[in-house]
Parts: structure tokens; C-alpha cells; sequence
């Protein structure tokens, strides 16, 4: 595992835009690849859901369901990720790793 933790003074928060049956599972695999970084580094993630026709979500534009924003970032479109994929594209968007 990469000894490195992310900028602490930064505020870690996942969202997840879809409709509420996609975020459901998506909020499950994303919760656990989050549990798994907490033991990891020590560090507090936040993880929301988002209604695709929200105003908030409208900043996005998401075009295809679910869709994974990481601090105001798309990293993630269209299926619902594995918790190593998950895991992985946290890490990378934190730069968790070195």
C-alpha cells in the first residue's frame, strides 16, 4: 500500500449523479472503497447522492447515468464501478499514491 496521504487541509467528497435506484448500488461499492482508504491513510472522505436534474447536478451535465464527480471532477461515467475500481480512481483523483 502507498505510504502517502493526501493534503489534509483539502475537503474530500465523492458524489454520485444518477437516479436514485444507479446511486443506490453505486453508493454501496463507493462506501466500501472509501472504508477500505480510511483504514488505509487515515482520511475522512464524504460521499453524497445526487438527482441528475438538480441544480447542483446541473453544474455537471451529467449525460449518461451513474456518473462520479470527485472535488467538483468527473472521473467516472456510465456503469457501476467495481470496489477495486472504486478504490483505484479515488486514490488517483486524491493522489493517494506516489
Amino acid at each position: 500500500m502507498p505510504e502517502s496521504a493526501p493534503e489534509s487541509g483539502v475537503e474530500k467528497a465523492v458524489t454520485i449523479i444518477g437516479s436514485p435506484s444507479c446511486t443506490r448500488e453505486t453508493e454501496r461499492v463507493v462506501r466500501l472503497a472509501v472504508g477500505e482508504l480510511r483504514s488505509a491513510y487515515g482520511i475522512s472522505i464524504k460521499v453524497n447522492r445526487m438527482r441528475p436534474d438538480s441544480a447542483e447536478a446541473d453544474r455537471f451535465q451529467p449525460i449518461v447515468e451513474p456518473t462520479i464527480v470527485i472535488n467538483d471532477r468527473i472521473v467516472w461515467t456510465s456503469r457501476i464501478p467495481s470496489k477495486a475500481e472504486a478504490k483505484k480512481m479515488i486514490e488517483k483523483a486524491l493522489k493517494c499514491y506516489g
